[in-house]
């Protein structure tokens, strides 16, 4: 969920290397967004960064994390 104000918070499911995980607490994280429907956005609970995308007249976000080291992606889709 993004809140309008800057605010996010998030609750998945991932896959890493075949181990899948699920949240039960949400992570609470921060964004922020520029004129051109980019923008970034940091999961502080776990402590990672995302480049992303809005797309669809704002029905979806597409993401790449940019920590070194790590390749993530995520698809958010508005409910």
């Amino acid at each position: 969920m993004f809140d309008g104000q800057g605010n996010s918070t998030a609750i998945y499911t991932a896959s890493f290397n075949g181990s899948v995980s699920t949240t039960s607490t949400p992570d609470i994280g921060t964004y922020t967004v520029n004129s051109d429907c980019t923008g970034t956005t940091t999961d502080t609970t776990a402590g990672i960064h995302f480049n992303f995308e809005i797309a669809g007249g704002g029905a979806e976000i597409l993401a790449i994390q940019t920590d070194p080291g790590n390749t993530a992606t995520f698809d958010a889709k508005k409910q």
